[in-house]
C-alpha cells in the first residue's frame, strides 16, 4: 500500500500527464494528518490545497473545472479518499491583496503546521500574519447575516451561495470542497448546521486555537465551553452529523449559537462586561 505522500506525487504527475500547460498553477501542497504522524490507514483522508494565478483578477474558470475533473478521474482508481480545494493566489493573505478571504486566512493558519509542497512555488513565506481576532470576528458576523437572511427567505443572502462564497468555490454553481460540506446546502438543517460549525471555528480562532477539521472544531469547542447553555447546540450537531438525523427545531437554535458567539466577540474586542 501506497504512503500518503507517494500518493501526492502520483497525483502530480497525473496532472502532469492530463494538463497542457501547468504554468497557471502556482503551488499544490499536501497537508494535514497525510504529512504528519496522526495519518490512520483506511480513516485518514488525504488533503490538497491548491493555488492557481490571477491577472488583474480573472480567474481562468475552465480551467479550475479541467483541473477538477481530473481530481475526479483520480479518486476513482485510488484507494484512500484525496480531497482537493482551489484557491486563486487574489484570495491569499499576501502584500497587495485587499480583499483576500476572511476564512482562508483561517484555514491557511492551520494549512501552514503541516503543509509539504508537492508543485510550483513555496508561497508561504509571503503570506502576511492577519489579526485572527479581527478576521474571526469580521467573519462571524458576516455569517449571522447570511444566516439570518436564510431563514427568511428574504435578500440575495437567502440561498446557500453565502457558503459557497465563504468557501470561494468559483466553479459554475459546484461546492468542490469535501463531500460532506458540498452536500444538500439547499437543505436548511445542513446549511445551519455548518453555519454552527464555522461559528465555533471563529470563536476557537478568536481565542488563538485555529482548527481547519469540522469534528476537531465540534470537540474542542464542546470541551472549552462544556458549561455554556448554548453548547448544547454544538452537541446537538454533533449528535445529528453522527446518527445523519433531523431535528425541525434545530436551524433556529442554530442560528441562535451564531448569535450568541457573534455577541461574545464583539464583547470581548470591546472589552466590555457582560
Amino acid at each position: 500500500m501506497k504512503s500518503p505522500l507517494e500518493i501526492g506525487q502520483d497525483y502530480v504527475r497525473n496532472l502532469e500527464s492530463k494538463l497542457f500547460y501547468l504554468d497557471p498553477i502556482l503551488s499544490l501542497y499536501q497537508h494535514g494528518s497525510s504529512t504528519t504522524e496522526d495519518f490512520i490507514p483506511g480513516i485518514s483522508d488525504i488533503d490538497l490545497w491548491m493555488i492557481l494565478k490571477t491577472t488583474k483578477g480573472h480567474h481562468d474558470i475552465e480551467l479550475t473545472n479541467q483541473i477538477y475533473s481530473i481530481h475526479e478521474s483520480f479518486i476513482k482508481n485510488c484507494d484512500t479518499p484525496v480531497d482537493i480545494i482551489i484557491y486563486g493566489d487574489d484570495e491569499l493573505p499576501l502584500e497587495n491583496n485587499i480583499g483576500y478571504s476572511l476564512l482562508k486566512s483561517l484555514f491557511i493558519f492551520d494549512y501552514k503546521k503541516s503543509a509539504i509542497l508537492l508543485l510550483g512555488e513555496d508561497i508561504l513565506p509571503k503570506l502576511i500574519d492577519i489579526d485572527i481576532k479581527i478576521a474571526s470576528l469580521e467573519l462571524v458576523n458576516q455569517l449571522k447575516r447570511g444566516v439570518r437572511q436564510r431563514l427568511s427567505y428574504n435578500g440575495y443572502l437567502s440561498s446557500p451561495e453565502i457558503v459557497r462564497r465563504f468557501l470561494g468555490d468559483r466553479c459554475s454553481g459546484n461546492t468542490y470542497v469535501t463531500e460532506d460540506i458540498g452536500k444538500d446546502l439547499e437543505r436548511i438543517d445542513h446549511f445551519t448546521q455548518y453555519a454552527v460549525t464555522i461559528a465555533a471555528k471563529c470563536r476557537l480562532s478568536y481565542s488563538g486555537k485555529v482548527i481547519v477539521s469540522k469534528d476537531k472544531v465540534l470537540d474542542e469547542y464542546i470541551q472549552i465551553y462544556e458549561e455554556e447553555d448554548f453548547t448544547d447546540v454544538v452537541r446537538e450537531v454533533q449528535d445529528c452529523r453522527n446518527k445523519n438525523i433531523i431535528k425541525s427545531d434545530l436551524p433556529i437554535k442554530c442560528y441562535r449559537f451564531v448569535e450568541f458567539v457573534s455577541q461574545k466577540l464583539e464583547v470581548d474586542y470591546n472589552g466590555r462586561q457582560d
